[in-house]
């Protein structure tokens, strides 16, 4: 179903950017690694994610690029699929960058997906970051960039018998992406 869905999106996304090919359309993909942890209640449990995704950017100005992506982030346990908009700004002479991420992040977690009365619900989702291009020919630019991400999550079970069980969980993570855009 993820898959299905990713691909989905990514089909869609190359077939329309035919369509504007005389804007200044680019694409990102990356793969990103997510070291950091949970707070729930004042404690703390690490957590560690990879993934990947997509990102499509407009090129408003110079200096400024804003776009929407699709990622997927597989922790141990849960899955995330953030879908955000994203803003990015950089100097034009430079080839640094500082961007925002703010979306929403809807989820599963395995080991409570085969109860019937489960649902697990994603939320917002924020991030912050900076990085660097280095430019490989005229098209083709690859990237590295790290910051801060936050997730926020909602476990909720109920069994019919005993009292409901709620549990929102909010993830600060370190995200750490290398890509290429084209």
């Amino acid at each position: 179903m993820i898959r299905t869905l990713l691909g989905a999106v990514l089909l869609l996304t190359f077939c329309c950017s035919g369509v504007f090919a005389q804007t200044k359309l680019k694409h990102s993909l990356y793969f990103t690694s997510l070291p950091g942890g949970e707070i729930n209640r004042n404690t703390g449990d690490f957590k560690f994610a990879y993934g990947g995704g997509y990102s499509l950017f407009y090129d408003a100005t110079e200096s400024l690029k804003v776009g929407v992506g699709l990622s997927f982030e597989q922790y141990r346990r849960e899955a995330l699929i953030p879908l955000f908009a994203e803003a990015r700004i950089s100097k034009p002479e430079k080839h640094g960058f500082f961007g925002l991420r703010i979306g929403y992040a809807p989820g599963r977690h395995r080991d409570y997906s085969r109860l019937e009365n489960y649902e697990y619900r994603g939320g917002v989702m924020a991030e912050f970051y900076t990085g660097r291009t280095l430019p490989i020919n005229e098209k083709l630019d690859a990237f590295f960039a790290a910051g801060l991400s936050y997730r926020k999550t909602v476990l909720k079970i109920d069994d019919g018998f005993w009292d409901d069980y709620k549990e929102s969980v909010n993830y600060i993570l370190i995200a750490i992406r290398a890509g290429v855009e084209f």
